[in-house]
Formats: structure tokens, sequence, C-alpha cells
């Protein structure tokens, strides 16, 4: 079976007032359906690039980046934003969620801007998604009326609005303290065992025996890989 996620000889440079700025060297990458992965590394050793090539939020120099059965270099930015809600949820950092839309209206949002799946469900999903993060009673309030955990149960919940494949986290609770973290990891946890495909960059330290994979970026290059 071909792996859902498959990257080879991955390029990526940027542009800097100094000069170019390599985020990613010849990198190789193989991920199967239902792993969960985490990708390591200090600040800027190129695991946001990494992750944001995976989400097809931006393009390669050079180099092939195939996820679910698609050539991601060779759509355009319609084709891919339509590829991502159908293939994808996104879990950031700083949530980013909508502050004028209630925690329910986020969610269907998300599901409205794609509408891949039957317009009548949508309602039904929102609302059983916010129940599963335990937040049913907060559907009514806004962003601003509800904890950095709460408003990250939201996005992640938002990530799994029209129920893609491949979920990808990006320092989920890098805003968060030790016990809300640790809530959002076994909310993780939970769609990981309902065969979602998870990817999470963390800098945290982690007990690699947890995950499928553990990858390791320095300098834009898979240093270590234990899997």
């Amino acid at each position: 079976m071909a792996p859902l996620v498959h990257l080879a000889r991955v390029n990526k440079t940027y542009q800097a007032l100094a000069g170019p700025v390599p985020a990613l060297q010849q990198l190789d990458l193989s991920i199967k359906a239902g792993e969960h992965v985490v990708i390591t590394g200090k600040s800027g050793s190129g695991k946001s690039t990494l992750l944001n090539l995976l989400a097809g939020l931006d393009q390669p120099d050079s180099g092939e980046v195939n996820i679910v059965n698609t050539s991601l270099p060779e759509l355009n930015e319609a084709e891919l934003a339509l590829w991502r809600g159908q293939h994808v949820g996104i879990v950031f950092q700083f949530y980013h969620l909508f502050p004028t839309l209630t925690a329910l209206d986020n969610i269907l949002f998300a599901m409205e801007l794609v509408n891949c799946l039957p317009k009548v469900e949508h309602q039904d999903r929102a609302e059983s998604l916010l129940e599963q993060v335990g937040l049913a009673a907060k559907a009514n309030k806004f962003p601003n009326e509800l904890s950095g955990g709460e408003q990250q149960r939201i996005a992640i919940a938002r990530a799994m609005a029209n129920d893609p494949l491949i979920l990808l986290a990006d320092e989920p609770t890098g805003n968060l303290d030790t016990h809300t973290g640790q809530q959002i990891k076994q909310l993780f946890s939970s769609f990981h065992q309902r065969g979602k495909t998870l990817i999470t960059v963390t800098h945290e330290t982690i007990n690699a025996s947890a995950y499928d994979q553990v990858i390791t970026l320095v300098d834009g290059r898979i240093v270590s890989k234990a899997d």
C-alpha cells in the first residue's frame, strides 16, 4: 500500500536580507495512513516549514510532495484550497478563531467554506464535535469569552469539521498550562484511535514510545527518525 504522505528530495529556501536561508534540504519522508507522527527540533530547524508543505500552505522549490495520492506542486491555489479543505485539518498554536463568530459558528464556517458534506448534516455535526471536545455548553460563546484551553479545543473541533484524513498540529499546547496541555494531548489521542493520521510539531520533550514515528530536524534535514 502506498504511503499516505510521501516527500522526496524536498528543498525549500527563503530569501532574507542577509541572503538565502535554506529551510529544508533534500528531505525524504514517508507516513502511513493511521500513524501518529511527531516532528521535533529547535526553533529555525524547519519544523513549521515542513508542516506548511504538508498542509499545502506553501510549495517546495524542488522535490516531490505527494499526499493522499495528489502531487501538491501540480495544483494551483484554488485547487490547493479545495484539496486542503477536503483532506487536512489544521490546528494552529494561536487558535486563529474568528472573533466575531461563536464557537458553533466557527465550526459551521469551516464546513460551509468547503461544502464537502451535505449541508443538512452541518448543524448536527458541529454540535457533535463540540460535545466530543467537552464544550457543548459553550456553543454560543465568542472566543474572547473562552479560556485558552477552550479556544484550542474549539480549534480542534473546527479542524475535524470536514472529517479529514490528516490532522496537522503546530505546537498545539505551546500556550497552555501543563494540565490543559495534557487534556489537549488526550483529545488528539482519541482522534488517532478513530483512525486519523496525526502529525504534530513540538519543541517539548516527548516520550518516543507513544508515537509511530519521531522525526528530528536540524537545519532543514532529518537527523534522526525512530519508528
